[in-house]
């Protein structure tokens, strides 16, 4: 069983009480357990890193979101990833405009400038805007490489530690207006 058959989001009780894998085994303890076993793990499988590989792939932004704390994320992420053991790389990021001002970059980059532009325009862009990031990595501050679940939907998306990112490094490609129109007291607002 792939994890892309989780029927449940991140933080509420899954559906099975028997979970199939190491995430879901994972997912369904209290979040704080959640860290302190993966912290804990002694020694991961490959099939067990694949497993977490395509669940972040999917559903990383929920778990960012869920967790509220990047540096421990990070600090969990390098634990039950592939290692990355590629050259330096440089890699672009569509990024929400808020996001970026507080310095929030996200952990998933692509060396597809159109992927990124994508996030940047539609996703990333909603309430602020959106910007086109590019930046220029070491092999030290990529955490992995595409998944195979990411190679497949083509977005090539590499894991990287945004607490390594220098932000005078990083470069603005160009900007979005917001992308969604959020209906605030009966008026829409952009």
């Amino acid at each position: 069983m792939y994890i892309r058959t989780l029927t449940f989001d991140i933080g509420e009780e899954a559906k099975s009480k028997t979970p199939q894998n190491y995430v879901k085994k994972l997912l369904t303890q209290h979040p704080c357990q959640f860290v302190q076993n993966i912290l804990l793990e002694q020694d991961i499988t490959a099939e067990q890193q694949e497993d977490t590989h395509t669940f972040w792939t999917e559903c990383g932004h929920r778990v960012r979101e869920k967790m509220q704390n990047d540096l421990r994320l990070e600090l969990i992420l390098k634990k039950v990833l592939p290692v990355y053991y590629g050259p330096n790389i440089t890699l672009y990021r569509g990024e929400n405009l808020e996001r970026y001002k507080n310095q929030r970059i996200g952990f998933c980059w692509t060396k597809n400038q159109d992927i990124a532009r994508m996030f940047a325009a539609g996703l990333n862009s909603h309430t602020t805007g959106g910007i086109l990031l590019k930046y220029s990595f070491s092999t030290e501050q990529i955490i992995a490489a595409p998944s195979r679940h990411s190679v497949y939907l083509r977005e090539h998306e590499y894991t990287i530690s945004p607490s390594t990112i220098v932000f005078n490094n990083m470069s603005i490609l160009e900007k979005y207006p917001p992308a969604f129109i959020e209906k605030t007291n009966g008026a829409h607002r952009k």
